[in-house]
């Protein structure tokens, strides 16, 4: 193996830190990934894999190292030269990738000191090129595309040179009718070869292409008005390429009606050119306006085609029209480039994924997303791409797995949500299949849980590099992802991505390592969108990316770094962040501890603000159980109990509700912020890129979310951890206490002397409230609560942190526990509690006398603490197992 490899594969070798019990949020501690631990944790190490040898990032570090006189120990110092250079970095990569162009450029980039945010930029400014150009690169016999799916009955292959002369005569057919530079063709297209020729030819015209996918199914069928209008009315198309039906999961679904009322609210298109799909045959469109069979428009207007041409383009010129989600509002228009995409495609091709001509590269995506322009832009690496459109799980659970050992695919892409079926499934193809020509698989669309990571590794295959990668449609690229020469670690993305400045902020927007903190860049990057449609002076642009952190783009995402590993864990979107009493964690923590339990199938987990104070917010949990799954009190205290013990005390959901359908979006990643909205009150509009719209219905008009109105007390789930942690404080300083000499142990008797004072002040009056609980029983509903008097409301603290919050709820529901309640707080030992303080502070304070009392005085805190301790234990067992205490509760008196 090059030895230069071992340096790229000890990547973070200077990102160690010292300690080995740091809990990162999703339930990784950094002494699981230290050297130790590392058979546990460690999942792939490059060094014992030939796929990391000879790699293009080695052969790029050594250029960079040769020609600048530098010399790089690890990735991480790469990534951080590629950077704070990140000028110098884009124009080596220029002539490193050999991209075709007519002309080079003059200048890389005109605005390279000014903030993110000082739009709009100029990359590679005076460079002529254009994107078709440079994926038509080879003109020969290798096959380029393999196409396969539901409304197939075999895979079809076309060949490099076969899809230049499509395009040409695709390209001359738009010529005639019309078409030229700056134009918009759209287009409503599944997966298939026709789809993408299309593609290329109008953008080898210089013209727009922008693309909606027809294939998830029937629920997208009904919203395909809203779907096609509220996008493409906004850009301005003059032709539309669309198909008459499509298959999936087994059916076929027609679009011809849908189809009709959608171009007429279309008034800019000129023409519909329907090409067959299903068993390569249209359906009827008689009824169908401006619309031609796809025959016919290549015969009328392709008869004599001429030459291939690609109109020549500045590298900042248009490309691509995608659109935003949508879940919040109307779908942004996103304008991308042709040189800015092709750039960044082919570093993370040729760099991050060692891609070339030997490579055949599959990724499950549709037409309209942008992992299908990430998927095509590895033609100009000259490797094979493999298109599929349909379910991936028909006619069976293995069904891409067939594809890969008879196309001998080595780079396979999929979605998190997929591959976590198959682990529910116990689908194992390691034991099925023989994937001896498979190296990579990526995963992206949600966060892969570290539970995959196990899955793919023990059930799929072992030698290969397993990528979670993570980008958007914003940057039609990637922020972090896959490195062929980095090790793979449990949970984590191995890399930030070279040229990407990412760093994780938090609110005061420092960069932190090891926290929860804002996924932010900072720098300019050449696959930043060049502008929104119909957005005057940028305000649509600069209020989606740098409002929360001015001149710094910020992409919504919450995220955090290991600064033992330089692995990323993205923790879901910063809009749908939790932040119960002030700890801001993300979604993803609570579905990588539970989704894995037997008895839930999926889960949605949002925050809810207090209306009258939005400040305040408490987690609602929404469970899709498994069939013949209930969901009963000991499930949610198993779920409650995992979460605390996993992560924390304030990341235990306050409440949590059945719910029979999780909504999604056509890009399999679960909808949030919409759902916050309704259970918040609001009214919205259900976005057209929803699978599964109508089920927003089922969160409205929860009763439970009215009935649970315990803002006013939410902050105080708190106060177990607060008083734990004080206590573990208190303890380990008397433990340590005999072996401080008497200076040190004066300082530490003042130190504790501090933390009773905390108490003291607290429980007198905490104290004075134990025998009148009861009076708790004259309200029968939670609203009531509200008008309670604060010293009501401390008899409401201490039996908030008995009952783990859901005693006050269930007041009226369970006598039985309330009557337990009231025995356990009349105990006697913690009517003791301040008497013991004050007693302690006396002896303390004696401090001419101290030398000679120290024994007492050691004795006088164990003495105190046990008893603390004797009461602490009846809330110690309360939140952990309610039931089992009340059940054994007179025995433990005796």
């Amino acid at each position: 193996m090059d030895t230069r490899t071992d340096h790229l594969n000890d990547a973070n070798n200077n990102l160690k830190i010292n300690g080995n019990s740091k809990k990162l949020n999703n339930g990784i501690t950094i002494g699981d990934l230290s050297d130790q631990n590392e058979d546990k944790k460690l999942l792939w190490n490059p060094k014992k894999s030939a796929i990391s040898q000879n790699t293009k990032l080695v052969e790029f570090q050594n250029l960079i190292e040769k020609k600048y006189g530098l010399y790089f120990k690890s990735y991480n110092d790469l990534y951080k030269w590629s950077c704070e250079n990140f000028i110098i970095f884009w124009e080596e990569f220029w002539y490193f990738s050999n991209i075709v162009y007519s002309r080079s450029y003059d200048k890389v980039l005109d605005k390279p000191d000014g903030p993110v945010d000082n739009l709009p930029f100029s990359w590679f400014d005076g460079a002529r090129l254009n994107y078709a150009e440079n994926l038509l690169r080879y003109n020969d016999e290798k096959v380029a595309v393999y196409s396969y799916g539901e409304a197939f009955a075999k895979v079809k292959t076309i060949t490099f040179r076969e899809l230049r002369d499509k395009v040409r005569i695709i390209q001359n057919c738009l010529t005639s009718y019309g078409i030229q530079k700056n134009d918009v063709v759209v287009g409503y297209l599944p997966n298939f070869i026709e789809a993408l020729a299309v593609k290329l030819s109008v953008v080898s015209l210089g013209a727009i292409w922008s693309c909606a996918s027809p294939d998830f199914g029937a629920n997208v069928v009904f919203f395909l008005f809203f779907f096609l209008v509220e996008r493409f009315k906004q850009i301005n198309p003059k032709l539309i390429f669309s198909v008459t039906s499509v298959y999936y999961n087994g059916k076929k679904h027609d679009h011809v009606s849908k189809l009709k009322d959608a171009l007429n609210g279309l008034e800019t298109i000129k023409k519909c050119i329907l090409i067959p799909f299903c068993q390569d045959e249209l359906d009827d469109h008689s009824s169908i306006d401006k619309s031609i069979s796809y025959d016919e428009f290549l015969s009328q207007y392709g008869s004599n085609a001429g030459e291939l041409k690609f109109e020549q383009v500045p590298f900042n010129h248009p490309l691509v029209i995608m659109f935003s989600s949508g879940t919040t509002g109307i779908p942004k228009c996103i304008v991308h480039s042709h040189g800015g995409t092709l750039i960044q495609h082919l570093k993370e091709h040729l760099l991050h994924g060692n891609m070339s001509r030997d490579d055949i590269i599959f990724y499950y995506t549709t037409t309209g997303w942008m992992m299908y322009n990430w998927l095509i832009t590895s033609l100009a690496t000259g490797a094979s791409i493999v298109i599929f459109d349909g379910s991936p799980f028909l006619p069976n659970l293995n069904v891409l797995w067939d594809l890969v050992d008879n196309l001998r695919i080595t780079m396979f892409g999929t979605s998190a949500k997929w591959l976590s079926v198959l682990e529910e499934k116990k689908c194992a193809p390691k034991k099925t299949h023989k994937l001896t020509s498979l190296k990579c698989i990526l995963s992206t669309g949600s966060p892969l849980k570290p539970n995959s990571f196990d899955y793919v590794y023990e059930s799929i295959k072992s030698d290969l590099v397993l990528g979670s990668i993570t980008g958007g449609t914003d940057i039609i690229s990637l922020f972090c992802g896959h490195n062929m020469n980095l090790p793979v670690y449990r949970g984590e993305i191995q890399c930030r991505q070279l040229g990407m400045a990412v760093e994780c902020w938090n609110d005061e927007g420092k960069s932190v390592f090891d926290e929860c903190g804002e996924l932010v860049c900072t720098k300019p990057f050449p696959s930043m969108p060049i502008y929104f449609s119909n957005d005057i002076d940028f305000k649509k642009y600069k209020s989606s990316y740098f409002e929360k952190f001015p001149g710094v783009w910020s992409h919504g995402d919450f995220m955090m770094i290991s600064s033992e590993t330089g692995g990323v864990f993205m923790l879901g979107r910063s809009d749908g962040t939790l932040n119960p009493n002030g700890v801001r964690f993300g979604s993803a923590d609570i579905y990588n501890m539970i989704e894995n339990m037997e008895e839930i199938e999926d889960s949605l987990c949002v925050g809810q603000k207090n209306p009258h104070n939005p400040s305040e917010e408490r987690v609602v949990l929404f469970l899709k159980l498994k069939q013949n799954k209930e969901l009963s009190q000991s499930l949610i205290d198993k779920i409650r109990f995992k979460i605390r013990e996993s992560l924390s005390a304030r990341h235990v959901p306050n409440l949590i509700l059945r719910i029979n359908e999780i909504p999604y979006t056509l890009n399999g990643k679960k909808v949030e912020v919409p759902v916050r909205k309704i259970i918040e009150g609001h009214s919205i509009k259900p976005s057209s890129s929803l699978v599964n719209p109508a089920c927003l219905d089922i969160f409205k008009n929860i009763e439970e979310l009215k009935k649970c109105n315990y803002y006013k007390i939410m902050s105080l789930s708190n106060e177990l951890e607060i008083m734990e942690n004080r206590i573990n404080r208190l303890e380990n300083l008397v433990g340590n206490f005999e072996k401080i000499d008497n200076t040190k142990g004066f300082e530490t008797i003042n130190e504790i002397i501090n933390d009773l004072s905390l108490f003291s002040s607290n429980y007198p009056k905490i104290g004075s409230t134990f025998k009148s609980v009861s009076e708790i029983s004259k309200y029968s509903n939670f609203d009531a609560i509200n008008e309670l008097e604060d010293e009501i409301m401390l008899k409401a603290k201490i039996e908030l942190i008995l009952s783990e919050q859901d005693t006050l709820i269930k007041l009226d529901e369970d006598f039985r526990r309330l009557k337990s309640l009231q025995t356990i707080l009349d105990n006697p030992i913690l009517n003791d509690i301040p008497s013991l303080t004050e007693k302690m502070k006396n002896v303390c304070s004696k401090q001419a006398s101290l030398k000679d009392n120290e024994h007492e005085l050691v004795e006088e805190l164990k003495n105190f603490l046990s008893v603390y301790y004797k009461s602490m234990k009846h809330v110690n067992d309360s939140f952990i197992n309610y039931d089992d205490f009340l059940n054994n509760y007179e025995q433990k008196k005796e």
